[in-house]
């Protein structure tokens, strides 16, 4: 009889360790999960972050470029107005 409950224990503890295990394994496919969810969000603020900076940059980009261009505009007057005055000499 001792003999047949030794046996019962043992199966019972096969039986839970393989829980456990399974148990286990579970916590650790949830826990990859957790952190490639956690980094996907980490990724998606850092694209988010870069597109807002090179929103900036452009908008710097334009403005310089509307401020060539009016130097450009500047400098084709100025140099009319010089040949202008050269013709007439």
């Amino acid at each position: 009889m001792i003999q047949s409950n030794s046996i019962i224990v043992e199966d019972m503890i096969k039986e839970i360790e393989a829980e456990l295990k399974s148990l286990r394994n579970l916590v650790g496919i949830s826990l990859d999960f957790s952190t490639t969810v956690i980094a996907n969000r980490k990724i998606k603020q850092s694209i988010s972050e870069g597109i807002s900076i090179t929103s900036e940059i452009k908008g710097f980009f334009e403005i310089s470029l509307k401020k060539v261009s009016v130097v450009e505009s500047i400098l084709k007057k100025a140099d009319n107005e010089i040949g202008e005055k050269f013709l007439k000499r």
